[in-house]
């Protein structure tokens, strides 16, 4: 009966070294995936930019060795990383140096990012507070204002209140490509492309919630 239950005892311990060994390998096995970066202009543009530096915030381990220009391979998923990247066409660093930070939690993360704006890639204009106005307006209640947003870049945003007449007047400059929204209260009344070509300023513009268009007029150059 000693050997039987010895033998039982035996058994016992090496399914459960067996299993611990099979958790412990999967532990051992970190999970990896790709991280892409986008660099564009105000315009949607490709920049040419490199990755210089993509470290994990917490223990400094640097990876920017699995990037081949903005594109890496191999990176620890489920981490939060800084990142850095630089003109890739020989501009001085200081000048076109891209920082922030990204969670690498999926097997691919895309991020895109603004390459140099404002003056340094429209030319240098001053400050121009274009004036709006909306056609075809409904009656609402409640406030009215209208957003306008960068597709590329959650900071490159701007809101401003329309008053009764539907009249308003932007605080920034207008780059690039945009989306233009209406919104009364809860409702948002249009969602319109706004385009502004390279090399043009905008000093006015006209919505015309019927039609969904935009018209926008342009000052001359300075």
């Amino acid at each position: 009966m000693k050997r039987q239950g010895g033998k039982e005892m035996r058994r016992i311990i090496i399914v459960l070294l067996s299993v611990y060994m099979a958790s412990v390998s999967k532990v051992a096995a970190v999970e990896t995936g790709e991280v892409i970066f986008h660099v564009v202009d105000l315009w949607g543009q490709p920049v040419k930019y490199r990755v210089v530096s993509f470290k994990h915030r917490r223990d400094r381990t640097e990876y920017v060795g699995k990037f081949q220009g903005l594109h890496g391979a191999g990176i620890p998923l489920y981490n939060p990383y800084n990142y850095e990247l630089a003109r890739d066409d020989g501009s001085p660093p200081s000048e076109s140096l891209i920082s922030g930070y990204i969670a690498v939690l999926e097997p691919e993360t895309q991020v895109t990012v603004l390459g140099a704006t404002g003056p340094s890639c429209c030319g240098d204009v001053g400050e121009i507070r274009a004036k709006g106005v909306i056609e075809s307006l409904p009656s609402h209640s409640g406030p009215l204002w209208v957003t306008i947003q960068s597709p590329y870049s959650s900071s490159r945003r701007q809101e401003a209140t329309v008053d009764p007449r539907g009249a308003f007047t932007l605080t920034e400059t207008l780059y690039g490509n945009n989306t233009l929204v209406v919104c009364a209260g809860s409702d948002v009344l249009a969602a319109i492309p706004l385009i502004v070509p390279k090399g043009r300023w905008v000093d006015h513009l006209k919505v015309d919630l019927k039609s969904k268009q935009i018209e926008l007029g342009y000052m001359k150059s300075r």
